[in-house]
């Protein structure tokens, strides 16, 4: 492999030299596209989080590392609110309240982590004048967008 290269280098330097920062920058997309959030609970690397407020209220925050999109953390704050809703017996939901944000990471200049917050009110039956989402029809677009099971 090595003799290849240097037959290569040797032949067309130029061409060599071209190619080099478009390999490079391709393996740090790579590498980029690997160290955005995945749907988990929340760790180092970020991820959801919920808390029950009342038997049919819940809160949910879906935190991005700093590799995140807002688009993503917007998506996997409500497939989790979708979850959360099947999980609990109940079918739809209503978004009561939400703000998307970002914060910044201490030291590392200019890398912002989506942090998407969404509250919600749950029901068994869809209740009629409120604007509510089918769970189990959000949840399916929602995994097939993101391949997940």
């Amino acid at each position: 492999m090595r003799r290849g290269l240097r037959k290569a280098f040797e032949a067309s330097p130029t061409a060599v030299r071209r190619v080099c920062p478009v390999l490079c920058c391709n393996a740090l997309l790579l590498f980029a596209a690997g160290c955005s959030t995945s749907y988990h609970q929340l760790s180092m690397s970020g991820g959801y989080t919920e808390t029950e407020l009342a038997d049919d209220r819940f809160r949910v925050v879906f935190r991005g590392s700093g590799y995140s999109r807002y688009e993503q953390a917007n998506d996997f704050a409500m497939l989790r609110a979708c979850e959360l809703t099947l999980e609990r017996g109940f079918k739809y939901f209503e978004l009561t309240e939400e703000s998307l944000r970002h914060h910044s990471v201490p030291g590392a200049l200019g890398i912002d982590e989506p942090y998407k917050r969404l509250e919600i009110r749950c029901f068994k039956e869809k209740p009629e004048g409120v604007e509510v989402l089918d769970a189990a029809v959000e949840r399916q677009l929602l995994q097939q967008k993101y391949k997940l099971q």
